[in-house]
């Protein structure tokens, strides 16, 4: 809404529904103003909003930028209203890389040797990179990639119906993109672009169809699309929050379940900047709007 400080916006939701409910104030939701006395009124706002649900706590995660100036502003902002740091993380990662949407030449010189070398051979193997639209049977291919990796990577994914919410809620912001050999499908990703910046969201890639270069291409493609709508920076969404251990040898290790090793090493392949993210917390001292029960 429009406050008495300019333009600003939020979005809060109660996650998850349980008898102490806390508020969630996920990143990219946060104080989308760009002066502290933006911040400021909306965190009023947001106060008063968990106030009336009977919230107990709410946990913010503020989209800081790599700015230090505008780092340090909004982090004053949070503390003048009375946050303090938190540790209980919702959805967003504590670090990610964040690359600038340069030239095609510099966007290839600031990555590391490896990604770059990788680039080019995703090209050499004939890759092909599809602008998709994100219809039922794109997703139905995208999420039989998903599962794939998910069995090989050891990790989970939710169900098909999640996919489908998110293209669907954020429409005109999400691009599908399929990385394309002789054989099919190799790759595919999800990102969306919101105004100078765009986030990659999930990444999929088949077992048997797969060649060498073949994701670094598909991102590197992602990232020149991102660029002609507009935006600055690609956010590749996510690295462990320390630096994993050096490399022994020429063939790294590769992520499995909880660990990144091979997703950091990919993504900071890619250059930019290592941004972390701060969380805030505020508790309430009120009286919840449920008894529990009496016993016997």
């Amino acid at each position: 809404g429009a406050g008495r400080a300019g333009p600003g916006g939020a979005q809060g939701p109660r996650w998850p529904p349980d008898p102490a409910p806390a508020g969630h104030w996920a990143r990219g939701r946060g104080p989308r103003g760009d002066r502290p006395a933006v911040a400021r009124e909306l965190l009023a706002a947001v106060d008063d909003a968990c106030a009336g649900h009977g919230s107990f706590r709410l946990i913010v995660e503020p989209d800081v930028r790599p700015d230090p100036a505008v780092a340090h502003e909004l982090t004053g902002a949070y503390e003048a209203a009375g946050f303090v740091p938190g540790t209980d993380r919702w959805c967003c990662p504590v670090r990610t890389v964040v690359v600038p949407l340069l030239d095609d030449r510099a966007l290839l010189d600031q990555m590391h040797k490896q990604a770059r070398f990788n680039v080019r051979r995703g090209q050499r193997h004939g890759v092909v990179v599809e602008h998709a639209v994100p219809d039922a049977a794109a997703l139905a291919t995208f999420y039989a990639l998903l599962q794939e990796t998910g069995q090989r990577n050891e990790f989970a994914i939710q169900e098909l119906s999640y996919y489908e919410d998110f293209v669907r809620i954020l429409a005109d912001e999400v691009v599908l993109l399929f990385a394309r050999t002789e054989g099919g499908v190799a790759a595919g990703l999800i990102m969306t672009c919101f105004g100078s910046e765009a986030i990659y969201h999930f990444g999929a890639s088949s077992t048997d169809l797969r060649v060498p270069g073949a994701t670094a291409y598909l991102h590197f493609e992602a990232m020149r699309l991102a660029r002609s709508r507009g935006c600055t920076r690609y956010d590749l969404w996510g690295i462990p929050d320390e630096d994993p251990p050096p490399v022994e040898g020429d063939r790294p290790q590769g992520s499995r379940g909880g660990d990144w090793q091979g997703l950091y090493r990919f993504k900071v392949g890619f250059g930019g900047d290592i941004v972390a993210y701060p969380i805030f917390e505020q508790r309430y001292p009120r009286r919840p709007r449920w008894t529990p029960r009496r016993r016997g």
